[in-house]
């Protein structure tokens, strides 16, 4: 079986913070945002693409369908979609990197007990 160099190893180590919760980086274990990172994650994945594509109908209506400004009311609706999917392709980043965290406390525990741990 192949391993990895132990230069390697040792910058991949999970680190635990006081709790004794794992996490690949230190500043990640266990850290929430906080009232106001809320509101701007809300804004950001929420009010910003409705507010994009509310001005883009407002355009498209005031164009009437056939003017340059209904053309850049089509084009804010784009624009509002592909800021929405860039958060929804950052929210399953995201996810995706709490998946990877439980698979390394799994596994943590796994080389602590030689088992692995039940669901409960």
């Amino acid at each position: 079986m192949l391993h990895a160099p132990t230069w390697l190893a040792e910058t991949r180590r999970p680190v635990t913070d006081r709790q004794g919760r794992v996490g690949r980086r230190q500043g990640r274990v266990g850290r929430r945002p906080g009232r106001v990172g809320r509101v701007t994650l809300t804004a950001t994945r929420v009010w910003l693409p409705i507010a994009i594509a509310l001005a883009g109908v407002v355009a498209i209506a005031v164009g009437h369908a056939q003017t340059a400004t209904a053309s850049a009311g089509v084009g804010l609706l784009i624009i509002a979609l592909i800021v929405w999917m860039i958060n929804w392709l950052f929210r399953m980043s995201v996810e995706s990197n709490r998946e990877r965290d439980r698979e390394e406390e799994a596994r943590a525990y796994f080389d602590r007990h030689g088992h692995w741990q039940e669901d409960e």
